[in-house]
Order: structure tokens, then sequence, then C-alpha cells
């Protein structure tokens, strides 16, 4: 993983592409998140990134989702659905753009609620 220049790249598009109420909201997740890590003995580093690129794509309409959808190959189910496929569009991206190759990471942005539905994908364990 490429950590020179990391959070201010997710930092740049974070304030580019979000809500003001979303940016609120990503970095509130990403303290908690943090927090949670270090509470149970799990890698804060990790958690932070993956809360921050969590909702990178959660502002952008429904067409530019698709876009992503294609550009990243992700499968149809994911077209027309910004709810379902905001995660895993965000994790392609910190793959592709970002070059996040750790798949603890990469499992976190890509799923929904996260500690509450990881279980399996979660940099925080289940407890």
């Amino acid at each position: 993983m490429k950590t020179i220049c990391i959070d201010e790249k997710i930092n740049e598009f974070i304030n580019a592409h979000l809500t003001e109420k979303r940016i609120a909201h990503v970095y509130a997740v990403r303290d908690t998140a943090k927090e949670l890590a270090i509470r149970y003995g799990e890698d804060p580093r990790k958690a932070e990134i993956a809360a921050l690129c969590h909702d990178l794509f959660k502002c952008f309409d429904v067409k530019t989702i698709d876009a992503y959808v294609k550009k990243y190959k992700l499968p149809k189910k994911y077209l027309n659905n910004k709810n379902l496929s905001h995660g895993k569009i965000a994790a392609a991206f910190a793959k592709e753009e970002l070059y996040i190759d750790d798949d603890d990471i990469l499992n976190a942005i890509r799923v929904e609620q996260a500690c509450r539905s990881w279980k399996k994908s979660c940099i925080l364990p289940m407890r």
C-alpha cells in the first residue's frame, strides 16, 4: 500500500465530491472506527482508511455510479443502485486509484454497516 499522500488524496476526494453533511458523517465514522480498533486491539490506521473510503461515492447520481460500475467491471446487480454499489465502487477505486492493496482495508470498504455485519471481512472483530 502506498502511504505517501494517501490521506491528502482521500481528503481531496471527500471535499470535492461529498456534501457537508456526508463529510461530517465520514469524519465521525472515522473517529469511531479508530476508537473501536484501539479498543479491540486492531490496527487503527486500517480502520481509519476504510472508514474514510467507504462513502466516497455515496453522493454521486445513479448515472455516474453506473459508469463506475462499468469502469470497474462490477456485476450488473450493482447498476441503478447506489446504496448497494457505493462501497464496492469505493473499494475498486481505492485499489486502482489509491493503490491500496491491503485485503483487510478493501474488504472493510466494500461492506455496509461496519461493525454490525462485517464478520469475516471486518478489521474489527465481532465480540
